[in-house]
């Protein structure tokens, strides 16, 4: 991914490395310190430039946080999410209770629970299934000792961000991209015993993910539903090698404006008599409010049977915001005029017309 970034965007790509064993938080507040500088660089060439985070996994996690709890300048254009787990994942809870019927391996739980971005990482969604009516509690409402604490400093872990982002318009806050794994067998239910760790048929949890990251956890708690995501059928740790992926992400960071295929907003196009006597000058003026058009434009006139009268004839610039054209009638009827963009114009504008009566 990173490789193909750099090729893509020469001297514009960066690799945050941040110690994914502490706190987002604090991974957040290291970004903003280690970013502040190539930003104000940055902005010495463009007063407008603006960062797009391209993240996997939790780093899309630090981002978030970094755009809206501690990015009071609005520097966040995007962030392009790859299996970033915004309500956590029941895998890392899996991590804290080694012991559990059917499970073999080596006993890391201690070791997990001294990272403080452990917790971060715990499920906010109602996950756990206490074996009581198939009903499912979240984490915190479960009352397992063990990930007590942990499991409200995920919580509010993640509240806060809710909170933030709930303070910001959606105008003014960043843009998500949202990539996320699927069709992968994925932990979605937590129970102290295997036997019970699928959820009931009816629950909204029933379903796959990228084998870490479940996908009712993959998108922004804010965002109704993933219909706006990419799906990719790769497995958690290497979807951002995968090469559709990173086409996908090539194509978000390379978007451009679209052309204008039709009248700009603010331009008002009329001629100054709507009947006049023959042998008398038609002037017809373009206004362009607010900004400069470098397109040229043309006159054009058709008789009352459709045919071409005159034109098409150009347009005179006479200020930044004012064209004028003119053409003289040498005989009666009723005339429509068009006013377009010329045939070898860069921007191609909507004809606009109107009629002029000859007497």
């Amino acid at each position: 991914m990173i490789a193909a970034l750099e090729n893509e965007f020469p001297g514009a790509v960066y690799s945050f490395p941040y110690d994914w064993r502490q706190s987002n938080r604090a991974s957040a507040q290291r970004l903003k310190e280690w970013l502040t500088p190539i930003l104000i660089d940055a902005r010495r060439l463009d007063s407008r430039c603006q960062v797009s985070f391209v993240c996997h996994s939790m780093g899309g996690l630090v981002a978030r946080y970094f755009a809206h709890c501690l990015d009071s300048l609005g520097v966040t254009q995007r962030i392009i999410c790859i299996g970033t787990p915004f309500l956590g994942s029941v895998k890392a809870l899996n991590s804290w209770f080694p012991r559990r019927v059917g499970r073999i391996g080596p006993d890391l739980s201690q070791l997990v629970r001294s990272f403080p971005s452990a917790a971060e990482l715990l499920p906010v969604y109602p996950c756990v299934n206490l074996g009581i009516r198939k009903t499912l509690v979240p984490l915190t409402d479960a009352g397992f000792e063990e990930v007590y604490e942990a499991a409200h400093h995920g919580a509010d872990f993640h509240l806060e961000m809710r909170q933030a982002v709930s303070r910001r318009s959606s105008a003014s806050g960043p843009v998500y991209h949202v990539i996320l794994g699927n069709s992968q067998r994925t932990p979605v239910v937590f129970s102290m015993s295997e036997a019970d760790s699928l959820p009931p048929a009816d629950s909204p949890y029933s379903q796959s993910g990228d084998g870490t990251v479940a996908r009712i956890s993959a998108f922004p708690p804010e965002w109704e539903d993933d219909a706006a995501c990419f799906f990719a059928s790769g497995r958690h740790a290497s979807l951002q090698s995968t090469k559709n992926i990173v086409r996908q992400v090539l194509g978000i960071l390379s978007a451009r404006p679209r052309p204008p295929m039709a009248t700009p907003l603010g331009i008002a196009v009329e001629s100054d008599e709507d009947a006049i006597a023959v042998g008398d000058k038609l002037t017809v003026r373009g206004t362009f409010a607010s900004r400069e058009l470098s397109t040229p434009m043309t006159l054009s006139l058709y008789d009352d049977a459709g045919e071409l009268y005159s034109g098409p004839s150009p347009f005179r610039k006479v200020s930044a915001t004012e064209w004028i054209a003119t053409t003289v009638l040498r005989r009666r009827g009723l005339f429509r005029w068009d006013a377009a963009s010329a045939l070898d114009a860069n921007e191609k504008l909507q004809p606009i017309s109107d009629v002029v009566i000859v007497l």
